[in-house]
């Protein structure tokens, strides 16, 4: 006799869990910088998620595009979360409005340390020449819990903020404090 299907307990179809990753800046910090940008330009300083998606022409805050942005912008420090308004943050505003065009480098680097990883990327690999994207991806992958799928995006984030920052030069030797032309003599 075949016991009645209803009889058994329910059991929730078998779905693959989602692997999450540790936290990182989804785009880059040039990118990071545009969204700022965009809030600045178009007054929507202290406006919703929903508000600044619809005003830069995306259907929904849950776009991978919009999400990583401005996910980005509050882990380089650019924008808080107050409530459910974004905020620029005094970063932001000194870096969209300089008072002297020349503290852009450090301002930006100022930014790039921001992110937990990233400080410690930029602890871990000062003045030492940054691997290939493939072997940062696996660094980030094997130490900081980054998840295979986001490895490489992650790596190629990190790479392209520091080159923006000035903290990564050609010769791939990553400085924290920037070129040593950059760096300023302690007080």
């Amino acid at each position: 006799m075949n016991p009645d299907p209803d009889d058994s307990p329910a059991s929730p179809p078998s779905r693959g869990r989602r692997e999450r990753s540790a936290r990182y800046p989804g785009a880059p910090l040039p990118e990071a910088i545009e969204l700022a940008r965009f809030l600045d330009d178009h007054g929507l300083d202290g406006t919703s998620a929903e508000a600044i998606a619809a005003s830069m022409g995306f259907e929904s805050i849950k776009t991978r595009t919009f999400s990583a942005r401005l996910s980005a912008a509050r882990q380089f420090g650019l924008v808080t979360l107050d409530g459910s308004s974004y905020r620029l943050t005094p970063l932001a505003r000194s870096v969209l409005h300089p008072l002297d065009p020349a503290d852009l480098p450090r301002l930006y680097r100022d930014a790039l340390k921001a992110p937990p990883l990233y400080a410690d990327l930029l602890v871990r690999l000062a003045n030492r020449r940054v691997p290939d994207p493939e072997r940062l991806a696996n660094l980030l992958y094997h130490s900081y819990q980054i998840t295979a799928s986001a490895k490489l995006p992650a790596a190629e984030a990190f790479v392209e903020s520091s080159r923006f920052a000035g903290a990564l030069g050609d010769d791939g030797i990553l400085r924290p404090d920037g070129p040593p032309s950059d760096r300023q003599p302690p007080p």
